[in-house]
């Protein structure tokens, strides 16, 4: 595996100073693309990087993408909720270079993170996994004789 040198900035309203950068050879800004956009940049992609600082809650795009067997480099805050052996987590520039030049030139090491973050998706956050525990959430409310109206009411009210 070899490092290329273009680079695709995907993500709704980027800043003046990344829409500077863009050259249209080596370095393309998107901002935000449709789906069907999106899914033929994903058959290019060999890293997704994520290098968040402020925010919080678990990052749905970067799950898309771990879905997708691209691997990902991120910071703690990007990371978020997501398990740390399934996405690579670095915090300094150092380490985000580092990391993502070992994804472009170890092919191994690529490949078993891209695994890794697959494998995560499918036992944590795929359909299949939400409809389990969907179904027993269901079965747990009807056992107590409420119908789901009430519940999500009262959850709603709570929040």
């Amino acid at each position: 595996m070899c490092i290329r040198d273009s680079w695709h900035i995907v993500g709704a309203s980027p800043g003046p100073r990344i829409q500077k950068i863009h050259d249209g050879a080596s370095i393309w800004v998107h901002g935000f693309v449709e789906t069907e956009i999106l899914s033929q940049l994903l058959k290019q992609i060999q890293v997704c990087i994520v290098p968040l600082f402020i925010g919080g809650g678990i990052r749905v795009k970067i799950l898309d993408m771990m879905g997708w067997g691209i691997p990902c480099v991120s910071t703690s805050v990007g990371a978020q909720g997501i398990d740390s052996n399934s996405i690579l987590v670095r915090d300094s520039p150092q380490g985000f270079a580092e990391s993502i030049t070992r994804l472009l030139t170890d092919s191994e090491f690529w490949h078993n993170v891209s695994l890794q973050g697959l494998d995560y998706v499918r036992q944590y956050h795929s359909l299949s996994r939400f409809e389990a525990i969907f179904e027993t959430v269901l079965a747990q409310v009807q056992k107590c004789g409420r119908g789901i109206e009430s519940v999500l009411v009262r959850q709603c009210t709570e929040v």
